[in-house]
């Protein structure tokens, strides 16, 4: 996960340029374990609209999402090729990712 890398460069540094860890280094170790858990719980769920959209990405068919269908693959079977999402109303937990860009009314 991308919000581990600064765990990893400050772990480096101390194992391999013997980087001294002193109080201030804990206090920022803390505060980005809390950032990296606010990350993890995240998500929320509501009723959003997916407009119409075209893209190649790999992807399941039991899913939610990928309503196409393929003769002979099963649909848990990740596949990549590209594929169009019809207009789609619905709810479901989700990160705030490139599919899920949306504003929110004040009480959401």
């Amino acid at each position: 996960m991308f919000a581990a890398a600064p765990f990893a460069g400050a772990g480096l540094s101390l194992a391999v340029l013997g980087e001294p860890l002193g109080p201030v280094h804990a206090l920022a170790a803390a505060l980005l374990a809390v950032s990296v858990g606010a990350l993890l719980v995240g998500r929320h769920a509501h009723l959003h609209v997916h407009e119409a959209l075209e893209h190649v990405h790999s992807h399941r068919h039991d899913d939610g999402h990928h309503l196409h269908s393929h003769p002979g693959l099963a649909p848990g079977v990740r596949h990549t090729h590209a594929h169009r999402h019809e207009p789609l109303v619905h709810a479901h937990p989700h990160w705030p990712d490139i599919h899920h860009r949306h504003a929110h009314a004040p009480d959401d």
